[in-house]
């Protein structure tokens, strides 16, 4: 109880989960993709733009600058 866990079902059972954090270079965002990042998630944070440190200690994070609203051309980048 009180701790996120990703669904045990099937094929799918055996990989690691992915989530993409829109809004990740904001306080709430930064805060959802530390915390998926923490436990073991493949994490995915968009946003419009990033300040320089935001990636510190994000290694595992991919980092995705785009507009939304302008869509995203290429989609977004593979798992780690």
């Amino acid at each position: 109880p009180g701790q996120l866990r990703p669904r045990q079902r099937g094929p799918a059972a055996m990989t690691t989960p992915h989530v993409v954090v829109t809004g990740a270079g904001g306080f709430v965002g930064r805060s959802l993709v530390r915390g998926f990042a923490a436990l073991g998630w493949q994490v995915s944070g968009v946003d419009r733009a990033f300040d320089a440190g935001w990636a510190a200690g994000l290694d595992s994070v991919a980092q995705v600058e785009a507009d939304l609203a302008a869509g995203m051309p290429g989609g977004l980048p593979p798992p780690h």
